[in-house]
């Protein structure tokens, strides 16, 4: 079975086609336009594909079309005029159509983070982020290994940015 995963930053848009567990497909675009026709080529043949759209700061799970104009101004701390407007006209062009598509949530929102962590703290890993360990978790499993086992630090280094996000007994 297919799926979809988007990143946005700093202007360009990363799109991964995963086949079961690996990755099939991946590109980069510079303009909004090339990713929805990609969408379209991929879901004229794969309909049932169900995508993870680019999220940012992330709201529970939530399905594209049931997205409120809040959660898209929390997802991208919308400020007008800035690269994020990109994002929250997606998001928006995204709640309109009807696909298959979610946001997901950031670390911030995990029951699994102490209030203690949260304090003072914008940003403790967008939901791109918490996809990366996701994948972390996922290959630590396939080796047999009990997520229970799985104690490691995250490395995410993305445009500006550099991430650590700490996991322990997965």
């Amino acid at each position: 079975m297919l799926a979809l995963g988007m990143e946005y930053d700093a202007g360009t848009w990363k799109v991964a086609v995963w086949d079961e567990d690996r990755a099939a497909d991946l590109h980069t675009f510079p303009h909004m336009g090339d990713v929805w026709q990609f969408l379209e080529d991929l879901l004229t043949l794969h309909p049932a594909t169900p995508i993870v759209l680019p999220s940012g700061y992330g709201v529970p799970i939530t399905r594209a079309g049931d997205l409120l104009d809040r959660d898209i101004a929390t997802m991208t701390v919308d400020r007008p005029g800035s690269v994020v407007d990109d994002l929250a006209m997606f998001l928006t062009e995204a709640r309109r159509r009807t696909l298959r598509a979610y946001c997901i949530p950031a670390a911030t929102l995990l029951p699994s983070v102490p209030p203690h962590r949260k304090l003072r703290r914008a940003d403790l890993g967008t939901s791109d982020v918490l996809c990366a360990a996701a994948w972390a978790l996922h290959f630590q499993s396939t080796t047999g290994r009990a997520l229970i086992a799985c104690d490691f630090i995250l490395l995410h280094a993305a445009t500006g940015t550099i991430r650590l996000l700490a996991l322990k007994a997965g």
